[in-house]
């Protein structure tokens, strides 16, 4: 259970001042679907940016497993570390490597188990039908094939909870379908926990809990 109490995140551009967020409260079960709607600019990316330690609110508090956690810098770190893979509309991919590789760096740079990540990859690259493109560019790459090595990507890291940034933004209907068939599949049978903002109305069918920010604050309306 991930609990955030009272956000309130504001931006100052040109000495005015723009208030996203105001003392809103949002929580997320272990291993379910949760979608965040509402209409562009009412503040479901930095909701997320939030949630995910990415920046850091003005005011508010987390609980983790009924355990309360201040938002100091030192403990965003060690949350976005210890908790969170990421899944971006632009996938995020680096050119120059090709997809072994670019499923290879974060473990790296996370110092994590190189052997155990390669089995993984192994293991996943079967599991969402990319065994065969393990070697191509991603210049080479679907819209829909991009996106899932970015899914494939979270996976590896060994965090529960993927967040979504518009996952469906650069993929067509076909594409879309199949994703969303992946998280399902991923969510039911490896027990992840996702967080999705998204304007496509196809998530409400797959999600156990639906949020709406309207009024800078969040409503639970499934």
């Amino acid at each position: 259970m991930l609990d955030f109490s009272n956000i309130t995140k504001k931006y100052t551009n040109n000495n005015i001042e723009n208030l996203v967020l105001s003392n809103a409260s949002i929580r997320i079960s272990n291993s379910e679907i949760n979608l965040i709607t509402g209409n562009s600019g009412v503040g479901k990316s930095t909701l997320l940016n939030i949630m995910g330690c990415l920046i850091k609110p003005d005011k508010g508090k987390v609980s983790m497993h009924g355990v309360s956690h201040d938002l100091s810098n030192d403990n965003l770190s060690k949350f976005r570390i210890q908790l969170f893979s990421y899944l971006f509309q632009d996938f995020n991919l680096l050119p120059e490597f090709n997809v072994y590789e670019n499923l290879m760096i974060p473990s790296y740079i996370n110092k994590l188990n190189l052997k155990k990540t390669k089995l993984n990859i192994d293991k996943y690259m079967k599991y969402v039908d990319l065994d065969h493109l393990k070697l191509a560019y991603p210049s080479t790459l679907s819209h829909g094939e991009k996106q899932r090595v970015a899914m494939l990507r979270s996976l590896l890291g060994g965090k529960k909870i993927i967040l979504a940034d518009e996952p469906t933004g650069n993929l067509d209907e076909i594409n879309t379908k199949l994703l969303l068939e992946l998280i399902v599949n991923i969510n039911k049978e490896l027990g992840y926990t996702f967080v999705i903002t998204s304007h496509d109305t196809s998530f409400k069918n797959i999600s156990n809990n639906i949020f709406k920010i309207y009024n800078k604050k969040i409503d639970k309306i499934k």
